[in-house]
């Protein structure tokens, strides 16, 4: 049978989902879930909401897509003022995906630099056990070597510093001294690559 993803092919049978509602999965069974899978902290909405249900179905009916740099709406305005009000920018940009955010903030880093002249920085450092996404890039960034494994020839090098888990702290460090800590590994790690 097909798998849905290609991170399936390791593992068994997996629940087949009927429907949700709010918080809750079902599976074709009629046996309820508490979904904590919505992707890594990405479904915040939950299943089923009649309110954004309409939204969307409203939405859909006037235009299904625009693209960015062709077109603006109302919706995409009102919402860019709510977001841009609400955190003080000036300017945003909206991405399908998580991982398409990543590979855009490491695009426009790597176009700051290369329009200032300074086309060789192109140094990243990322935390161990950290999750950016499933492009190469977001891969590469991404703390897991497990997941790294098979695509190694392919990804660039990026510097890595411990996670910032306070609830995981490294051995030998206190609570009190886990920023000051964090931020030696940090300025370690940027000597080690090069500053510049």
């Amino acid at each position: 049978m097909p798998r849905p993803s290609a991170n399936d092919i390791t593992q068994d049978v997996l629940p087949k989902i009927s429907h949700g509602r709010g918080v809750y999965l079902w599976d074709a069974s009629g046996k309820q879930y508490i979904d904590g899978s919505g992707g890594p902290a990405v479904f915040s909405v939950g299943h089923g909401d009649p309110r954004v249900n309409e939204a969307v179905a409203k939405q859909m009916e006037k235009v299904a897509y625009g693209y960015r740099y062709l077109f603006t709406t109302d919706p995409l305005e009102e919402m860019s003022e709510i977001i841009c009000r609400a955190t003080g920018l000036a300017d945003m940009v909206y991405t399908t995906s998580g991982s398409e955010a990543v590979e855009s903030a490491v695009k426009i880093a790597l176009q700051y630099h290369f329009d200032r002249g300074e086309p060789g920085r192109v140094k990243f450092i990322a935390r161990e056990r950290s999750w950016h996404g499933n492009t190469l890039m977001a891969t590469a960034l991404s703390g897991f070597e497990d997941r790294q494994r098979a695509f190694a020839g392919a990804l660039p090098s990026v510097g890595r510093v411990s996670a910032a888990n306070a609830y995981r702290l490294p051995e030998g460090v206190g609570r009190e001294g886990l920023v000051a800590h964090l931020a030696a590994e940090l300025e370690a790690e940027i000597v080690r690559l090069g500053p510049e």
